[in-house]
């Protein structure tokens, strides 16, 4: 750990090692809810998507995200599936 003294240029170069594992240690206390520990965060590991783990890709035929230009009514609703009738 280097001293800041002010007016004195800053030559040391910082452990940004050291200031990456306190800010994972940091962060892990809020996102443990989310099953994220420290060791996670510094990992880099994340799902893309609430309710996934990230390892697979969405369901086909999702409904595309919405932008602030989609209409209130289109939003959160999914493209309806076709289905064939058929006769036994």
């Amino acid at each position: 750990v280097e001293p800041w003294i002010e007016g004195r240029p800053f030559s040391a170069e910082p452990d940004w090692e050291y200031y990456a594992e306190r800010v994972a240690q940091t962060l892990a206390r809020v996102t443990e809810v989310f099953d994220w520990d420290a060791a996670a965060l510094l990992r880099g590991s994340h799902q893309r998507r609430l309710g996934t783990d990230g390892s697979a890709d969405p369901t086909p035929g999702a409904a595309p995200p919405a932008s602030l230009d989609t209409p209130l009514t289109e939003v959160g609703v999914r493209p309806r599936r076709r289905t064939t009738q058929r006769s036994l």
